[in-house]
């Protein structure tokens, strides 16, 4: 690799960190990125179907409780219908429904000593500060997890331990009947909680996982289609460059989630270390997309026609290569052979040798045949890639997965 492929390579790489740096934490950038398009209000929308399905189940919820005389029964409804509308929509409680079970093994767990050994034991309340430390800090750390589900864990586990330990200023008072009462009541919200939504959801981690992966290689299509008209040098093509690179960032965090949710029991030939291959494969593909189309611009500049239309027809072959796995995702077929990308990247270097053994004596000549020969190495890395994701999509068995599943 020459000294100019190095640069070129360390550039785009800084700018790929610094673009998903800025989706992170906006604080260390200090241009925003554009804000996402504003969906309108319509009876149709997803957000309206979703507030609707989630009135029903609130609905559904508290004629269950009352019916059955349930202890705290309109209440639950009416708040764990709420809590499981909200976190829904970021996460389906088919993912979470372990972890909001689990709450409600932990909460006793830590209430039970605190409010039948500790509190009974305390004269004022300010005595209890100390123990309120103790038990909410690790709570509370794990609340700032990464990973949304130990976060809903914790606050869950938060929530029901401050409801069963009942604090009250004016008169506490400590009844065992009491306690299990409000517990025996949230197990009961929880659960028919996640039983009615159950009836109006069916969320398949599966289906998920391969409508990202579709999303994914669709999108990358389109992102070389678009630079084709603006290149990455002008604002729209940075325009185009920052929403992609913050869209792909939202995918990898959906494939990873996606991923850890699949039953892989089900489908014998597709495990996880196939998934985590195909996730590690779209990672190192954005990062080859995003160099090979900005330093395209830079070669093609000082190149004579029938060069430039070479290297357009190398980067229009890597587009249809994106396509095709595109479409043959979306028919949840196997990928056929793809464009002969790396004959054309070959047949590329082999003239960008002849360019540099021809301008020996010329230095601004030699300079312009390097930018080529960085280009043609970076169009070599980006088909390998195109390539490799190819091989790991064919890897999993997808109309397996839609003939169980969906």
């Amino acid at each position: 690799m020459t000294a100019g492929e190095v640069s070129v390579m360390a550039s785009r790489l800084t700018q790929v960190r610094a673009w998903l740096a800025r989706v992170e934490d906006p604080g260390q950038a200090p241009a925003p990125l554009p804000p996402p398009a504003h969906e309108p209000f319509s009876l149709t929308g997803v957000k309206f179907r979703k507030a609707v399905n989630g009135g029903l189940v609130i609905m559904l919820m508290a004629a269950f409780f009352i019916l059955t005389q349930w202890p705290m029964g309109l209440s639950l409804a009416m708040v764990f219908g709420t809590l499981a509308v909200g976190f829904g929509a970021m996460l389906p409680l088919t993912m979470i429904r372990r972890q909001l079970l689990l709450s409600l093994v932990i909460a006793p767990a830590i209430a039970a000593p605190l409010y039948f050994g500790i509190m009974p034991r305390i004269d004022q309340y300010q005595e209890l500060i100390p123990w309120l430390c103790i038990v909410f800090v690790p709570l509370l750390y794990l609340q700032t997890s990464p990973d949304p589900r130990t976060m809903i864990l914790a606050i869950f586990s938060s929530i029901f331990l401050i409801a069963l330990l009942s604090l009250d200023e004016e008169s506490q008072s400590y009844s065992f009947s009491s306690f299990i009462t409000m517990w025996f009541g949230f197990c009961g919200g929880f659960t028919i909680s996640l039983a009615i939504f159950g009836l109006f959801t069916s969320v398949v981690p599966e289906r998920e996982f391969w409508q990202q992966v579709r999303s994914f290689f669709a999108g990358c299509g389109q992102f070389m289609q678009q630079l084709e008209e603006n290149a990455p040098g002008t604002p729209a093509g940075a325009a185009i460059i920052s929403s992609s690179l913050q869209r792909w960032h939202g995918i990898f965090k959906q494939l990873q989630t996606w991923s850890s949710a699949i039953n892989y029991k089900r489908v014998p030939g597709n495990d996880r270390q196939q998934t985590q291959a195909l996730i590690a494969a779209i990672e190192y593909l954005v990062l080859r997309l995003t160099s090979a189309v900005d330093v395209r611009q830079q070669s093609a500049e000082a190149l004579d026609e029938p060069l430039r239309k070479l290297l357009g027809h190398t980067y229009d072959a890597c587009t249809e290569s994106l396509q095709l796995i595109a479409g043959s995702l979306t028919n949840l077929k196997p990928i056929p052979a793809l464009p002969d990308t790396r004959s054309l990247v070959q047949d590329l270097e082999s003239r960008g040798d002849d360019l540099n053994r021809s301008v020996a004596g010329d230095e601004d000549a030699r300079a312009s045949v390097l930018r080529f020969l960085s280009a043609t190495s970076q169009l070599r890395a980006l088909a390998d890639a195109i390539h490799d994701c190819r091989d790991k999509v064919n890897a999993l068995d997808w109309e397996a997965w839609n003939r169980n599943y969906f």
